[in-house]
């Protein structure tokens, strides 16, 4: 959007994801219990529970997710042969409150959800999940630091790449 408006941006990343204090326990608690929902809620939370299941074995799961780009960490293991994991729920708003108003209690008294989450997230999923009679358990896997320095290679490309696009004789401060 800001080059099509004559705005060139650079973008270096200032933020790292690092292991939740319950990050060791998400391969075992999926090998040790059965879940009728995982919920994921990014990206990154799709990552590290794709790392846990494969650690655990890869066991038959129900997942519902917030969101395109949550779902999209799962379109290659989708299009296996062997399918133990199933997206099979997303909401009508990609919000974790509505993600907790309408995941599917599948006629079940207490419905069992895991929910590998940021450290830093809220507790509005579990709470509203809770609140609709849901057993949540949640497991804080991982979280997010200001990173400490960058990455000397990739801030100078970055450096030398907005320099030579801005030299450029059309380019207009």
């Amino acid at each position: 959007m800001q080059a099509k408006h004559g705005i060139s941006c650079l973008e270096l990343p200032l933020i790292q994801h690092t292991q939740g204090p319950d990050s060791d326990k998400l391969s075992s608690v999926l090998s040790d219990r059965l879940f009728d929902w995982i919920v994921i809620t990014s990206p990154e939370a799709g990552s590290v529970f794709l790392e846990a299941w494969m650690e655990a074995g890869t066991p038959n799961v129900k997942v519902g997710v917030v969101g395109a780009g949550t779902t999209n960490i799962f379109a290659e293991i989708m299009q296996s042969s062997e399918r133990s994991l199933d997206v099979a729920f997303s909401p009508s708003k990609a919000t974790g409150k509505v993600l907790a108003l309408e995941l599917p209690n599948n006629g079940n008294k207490r419905c069992t959800v895991l929910y590998p989450a940021s450290a830093k997230a809220s507790c509005e999923i579990e709470e509203g999940l809770c609140n609709r009679g849901f057993e949540v358990v949640r497991l804080n896997t991982y979280t997010t630091v200001s990173i400490c320095s960058l990455n000397y290679d990739i801030h100078y490309n970055s450096m030398h790449s907005f320099n030579e696009f801005s030299q450029k004789p059309d380019y207009k401060f």
